[in-house]
């Protein structure tokens, strides 16, 4: 079990500034406000949802804004680079200065969710205390209005990713870890109970699960089983789900997109609390057309099209289902008119979005010398943004 003291200290001060931040809300109906990640939110309050919208317990819509950080992959000390060090100085040393410092730059860009990025084994094994520096992050990350989506990305430590979170896996060895489902639904369990009493934690079953039909039924059929354990627990923390790598159409065969968001509605879930949301991945060439050759989209009209065959705005405004981002990112090793696409296709992206009131989260917390789509310049740490971090920038305050 986890210390209390610190949570109890930070919940204290948690409700002395809600009590200030209300009396600033009296003003006009609460279920009318919109918050966005502009440093607004007063503090880290729950969060719930009704109809399409993520609300906090204040009945405000929170527009979830932010930027993903892979580094609790790496190492199980994580990845957190010291203010003035270098991309690799960070690696493996565990240094809550360093993790505070970034959480204090990632707020002064109005963020207000990290998603961060974990490995079953570790948590499992609690490898170099693993599940206190996660649990440590994400009370740090309250501290400063920040919510924390945690989601499983591989099962070993050091690993690829396999498909789906147990068998039949892709990679050797995996089965030491996760034998069945039953242990990846018990693996949830543990996670709900260690970290229900965090109010700004979200939890994400899986990143990216993918594979053929008999393995989406196996998906969604384990989804709901996670989904039961979880609530069993007595968390209500929401919850996300994603299929597949992201939607995906070529514009040339509209009739015919070779993935959509057309799951949500053909695999229902039950959730007592309603509190699911469901995520899906965007990059640029997921939405393209290939006549009279392939040309990966990157003007607002055509994302827009795109999004529209793929279900999303079926899901927002005919299903009234929330919808998250949960990855998007400019490919920053292009050059030239590339370069240029790339930022178009990021910037008109995040427009829609916007338009749409949908949550996103930026790919990825690095430098482009570490990871192509990184949104901080190549530099000491921690480096100004790129041209893809100040468009993210941009957009989250607007």
């Amino acid at each position: 079990m986890h210390n209390t003291k610190p949570y109890a200290s930070f919940m204290i001060s948690v409700i002395l500034i809600g009590i200030v931040t209300i009396s600033s809300i009296t003003a006009s109906p609460a279920s009318n406000v919109i918050i966005k990640s502009s440093g607004t939110i007063a503090t880290a309050l729950p969060l719930h949802v009704e109809g399409r919208y993520i609300k906090n317990s204040l009945g405000q819509t929170v527009l979830l804004r932010g930027v993903n950080q892979a580094g609790m992959l790496d190492d199980p000390d994580g990845w957190w680079n010291p203010e003035g060090g270098t991309i690799y100085s960070g690696l493996g040393n565990w240094n809550p200065d360093a993790v505070k410092y970034n959480l204090d730059c990632m707020k002064e860009w109005n963020v207000n969710v990290l998603r961060l990025l974990l490995t079953v084994e570790w948590w499992k094994t609690n490898e170099s205390n693993y599940r206190q520096h996660v649990k440590d992050t994400i009370a740090w990350a309250g501290e400063r209005r920040i919510y924390v989506l945690i989601v499983f990305w591989n099962v070993k430590g050091n690993g690829d990713q396999d498909p789906l979170p147990f068998p039949p896996y892709s990679l050797s060895g995996s089965e030491t870890t996760i034998a069945n489902v039953n242990d990846f639904v018990d693996n949830w369990h543990s996670v709900a109970q260690e970290l229900s009493s965090y109010p700004n934690v979200l939890f994400e079953l899986w990143n990216e699960p993918h594979g053929d039909p008999f393995a989406r039924q196996a998906w969604f059929d384990a989804t709901q089983d996670c989904i039961t354990s979880i609530r069993s627990t007595g968390s209500q923390q929401i919850i996300v789900v994603q299929w597949d790598y992201g939607i995906w159409v070529n514009l040339d065969y509209p009739s015919s997109p070779y993935s959509s968001m057309n799951w949500v509605e053909n695999y229902p879930l039950n959730d007592p609390l309603g509190n699911i949301v469901f995520s899906m991945h965007m990059y640029r060439g997921n939405i393209h057309s290939t006549v009279p050759e392939r040309v990966n989209s990157w003007e607002y009209d055509d994302l827009k099209e795109g999004h529209e065959l793929c279900f999303v705005p079926h899901v927002l405004y005919n299903l009234s289902k929330p919808i998250l981002i949960g990855e998007i990112g400019a490919d920053m090793w292009c050059t030239g008119e590339e370069l240029e696409h790339e930022l178009a296709y990021y910037n008109n992206s995040l427009t829609i979005y916007n338009e749409w009131e949908i949550g996103y989260i930026g790919w990825v917390w690095t430098v482009p010398a570490h990871m192509r789509h990184g949104l901080l310049q190549n530099d000491h740490w921690c480096p100004p943004p790129t041209q893809s971090g100040e468009i993210l920038i941009a957009k989250i305050a607007g």
